[in-house]
């Protein structure tokens, strides 16, 4: 019993050791321009204050409003999938309640006539 512990300990205990990549490469640089200066590729990137936020004040009552209109249509979104999921369930129902050989699986609401 001893021997078979402590072969369980020998083989959750074991770790495998990686090379490092650049032994993988034979001492390669990683990227194709690593060893070039850094300033020639910031350059390359371009200028990015066209994409920076303007001095001029948000507009909060047009966001609040597309974020209303969004909610809106979120939750339409969510009402019409849980609909469908129930019509789904009850045809599912049905068509088991069918199958199976029962009568009187679909639920008829018929109208009493008075007379």
């Amino acid at each position: 019993m001893a021997a078979k512990q402590s072969h369980r300990s020998e083989t959750t205990g074991r770790i495998v050791l990686f090379p490092p990549r650049s032994s993988l490469r034979k001492g390669k640089a990683r990227h194709p321009g690593a060893g070039k200066n850094h300033g020639e590729e910031r350059a390359a990137i371009g200028d990015l204050s066209e994409y920076e936020r303007s001095n001029q004040a948000d507009d909060y009552p047009r966001r609040t409003i597309i974020n209303a209109i969004a909610f809106a249509f979120i939750l339409m979104l969510t009402i019409a999938g849980v609909w469908l999921a129930e019509t789904m369930a009850m045809l599912q129902k049905n068509q088991d309640c069918t199958l199976s050989g029962r009568r009187n699986c679909m639920d008829i609401g018929a109208e009493v006539r008075d007379r």
